[in-house]
């Protein structure tokens, strides 16, 4: 009788320990079980405790999304520690995320770190829609037109064919002007604007959009995506898509030659500034500025690299950071032209 009680008395707590874990167990099973048929949530790579997807993301993020989302979709969904992250890496997703439902998404999120760097989040690109969302342009056009023209360079002096192209057409239309190339001139240069087009396509400023964030639960493709997921649209990717675009390594302005499509918002293939009203606000003012500074340089020089070098002997390795610079600076020998 004495080793009942005691075998009883050992029981009793052990079972008021072990029926909560079991309560609690029953209660997920049952609450898994009853919404197998609602919306799924996107596919998601595994993930590791408390860094989630974090270790997968890598020096340039746009590559690493690049290669999970050719295992997993177009609509992916990661975690940055507990925070639930969606990339989009399609045409017609990143559509249904900024036109479709642009206001579902029409919010920035917001870290400690943000806050401190971009003066309580007064910056362009952070600010809560009013008026420092629409003051600061000056600055967000100057540098997406060094990026611009680093790039568009870059891939002139690899691409001969493709300078000489453009060079006949400016000075075609420019002729012997000693000022360049006017706003009237740039409306005939369509071969100049499929150059930028193709440039922007292949090395967008922002290789991943600026993150939005979901206001309320909502679908997407069959996709539930809940109310506070960051969104990250990976732009680089969208214009690199074989479903899109026809060799889409190759640089090829040419593809843009009597073609509708646009960088200005309208057609999701090529978003590198974004669109919706979260659209970049320097546009016009960078465009401008690359049209004119593009058009000027060919016209004005015939260029080289040093040495000798050919352009396929340049070094086509990106910075890290949230904009594709060069890693290493484009250096190259200006010859003055004359007509």
């Amino acid at each position: 009788m004495m080793m009942v009680s005691e075998t009883s008395s050992f029981l009793q707590p052990l079972a008021f320990t072990l029926l909560p874990i079991f309560l609690i167990l029953l209660y997920r099973w049952y609450s898994s079980a009853t919404t197998t048929n609602k919306t799924p949530s996107p596919p998601s790579p595994p993930k590791l405790p408390f860094i989630g997807n974090l270790h997968q993301v890598g020096l340039h993020p746009h590559r690493s999304f690049q290669a999970l989302s050719q295992r997993h979709g177009p609509l992916m969904l990661l975690h940055f520690g507990s925070v639930p992250v969606l990339v989009v890496s399609s045409a017609e997703a990143a559509r249904e995320i900024m036109k479709a439902h642009d206001l579902t998404f029409s919010n920035r999120p917001k870290s400690t770190i943000v806050e401190k760097l971009l003066y309580n989040y007064n910056d362009v690109t952070f600010a809560p829609y009013g008026e420092y969302w629409r003051q600061d342009m000056f600055a967000a056009g100057t540098d997406t037109s060094s990026t611009f023209l680093e790039w568009a360079m870059t891939e002139l002096l690899r691409h001969p064919r493709v300078m000489k192209k453009l060079q006949k057409e400016v000075r075609g239309i420019v002729g012997s002007k000693t000022y360049g190339p006017t706003e009237d001139d740039l409306v005939k240069m369509h071969y100049l604007k499929a150059v930028i087009k193709e440039t922007l396509r292949l090395h967008p400023p922002l290789p991943l959009l600026v993150p939005r964030l979901s206001t309320q639960d909502v679908e997407i493709n069959g996709y539930n995506i809940k109310a506070k997921t960051q969104v990250m649209i990976n732009a680089w990717h969208i214009g690199r898509d074989p479903k899109v675009y026809d060799k889409p390594e190759d640089f090829e302005p040419e593809r843009f030659l009597n073609s509708e499509i646009d960088y200005k918002g309208t057609d999701f293939q090529l978003i590198p500034f974004g669109a919706g009203r979260r659209m970049c606000p320097g546009i016009p003012f960078a465009m401008a500025i690359n049209e004119i500074a593009l058009a000027s340089v060919v016209h004005k020089y015939d260029w080289e690299l040093p040495s000798g070098a050919s352009g396929q002997d340049l070094d086509m390795t990106e910075s890290t950071g949230l904009s594709i610079h060069r890693k290493n600076p484009l250096k190259a020998v200006a010859i003055p032209y004359s007509c």
